[in-house]
């Protein structure tokens, strides 16, 4: 994970962080998700894979590196920028705003697994993935917490209409 103190004299304690996300979506439209737990506060919450750009990355770079290292997935073509989310929350005892970069990545389902992961904080935040359906994170029973919150109805309109044109600003 690339964390990046913010210079912002408003805000010392502030860390941005940019990230890559991957929205692997399989022909049947089912989306993988890793469900974190935040070591700060035992909350739980399902996102899509990826993490930090290390110092000197393209997005490209980061993204092969994350899903190698968080899914063993082995990216080669990463698919169009679909969404941008920025937003602040704490972790682990730090306040930290993100801005991510989700990119569509077409495969078949495969049995994800954490084993190349070289960050012991990461491995031990991750609690299990899961491929879900769009209607799934829609019907959602409330204590189920997704990222961006609007995934539901995000992956359905990617599912229904494709890849937007420019990337959807997604909020939080």
């Amino acid at each position: 994970m690339a964390f990046i103190r913010s210079m912002t004299a408003a805000d010392p304690e502030l860390v941005a962080r940019e990230a890559v996300r991957g929205v692997l979506l399989t022909p049947d439209a089912r989306i993988l998700l890793v469900q974190v737990e935040n070591p700060g506060n035992r909350r739980r919450f399902w996102i899509t894979p990826g993490g930090g750009i290390e110092p000197g990355e393209s997005h490209h770079e980061a993204l092969v590196r994350e899903l190698r290292e968080e899914t063993g997935f082995a990216l080669t073509t990463p698919g169009p920028r679909v969404w941008i989310r920025r937003h602040e929350h704490e972790w682990n005892g730090r306040r930290v705003d993100y801005t991510e970069h989700f990119y569509l990545i077409e495969t078949e389902t495969f049995e994800p697994t954490d084993a190349g992961n070289p960050e012991p904080a990461e491995v031990a935040a991750q609690q299990g993935f899961r491929w879900w359906l769009a209607a799934e994170i829609l019907a959602g029973d409330g204590e189920v917490i997704f990222a961006p919150r609007r995934l539901g109805s995000l992956l359905d309109a990617l599912v229904t209409d494709g890849p937007p044109e420019l990337p959807l600003r997604v909020g939080a």
